[in-house]
């Protein structure tokens, strides 16, 4: 693996409509300073259930920025951030993990998943969640 993987691959609302991981990571790749290096599919590749929920989240939740993060990098499924408030400071990020058949579980700020998260967007304050897919 390569040390300028990126960790997290932001998708954008009109995923909602028309599912194009490969799209989103191409304009990502295209995008001067938004990445660390080159973006690969199968950093970010989703399962049908994954796509679902991610679908269903970005059609339901506009205040929501939603990330894919990195599979390689054992850092959760997703990372959600709360953009509702004009404060950085004030926004919440979330790290999910999606497991099928099991009950939502809320992990503390100082789990391996939410350290993920604050690597990631360190101006956040982070939960780590487990999520039934």
């Amino acid at each position: 693996m390569s040390t300028t993987d990126p960790l997290t691959l932001r998708l954008p609302s009109w995923l909602c409509d028309s599912f194009d991981l490969a799209r989103v990571i191409a304009n990502e790749h295209r995008s001067v300073g938004r990445t660390a290096g080159p973006c690969r599919f199968d950093r970010f590749e989703m399962r049908s259930h994954e796509r679902a929920w991610a679908k269903t989240v970005l059609a339901r939740r506009s205040n929501l920025w939603l990330f894919r993060t990195n599979q390689r990098r054992s850092c959760g499924d997703f990372i959600a951030i709360d953009m509702s408030s004009a404060r950085r400071l004030d926004r919440r990020a979330y790290v999910m993990e999606l497991k099928t058949g099991d009950r939502i579980v809320r992990q503390s700020t100082s789990s391996s998943l939410a350290r993920s998260c604050r690597t990631a967007h360190p101006s956040s304050f982070c939960t780590a969640m487990v999520l039934p897919s």
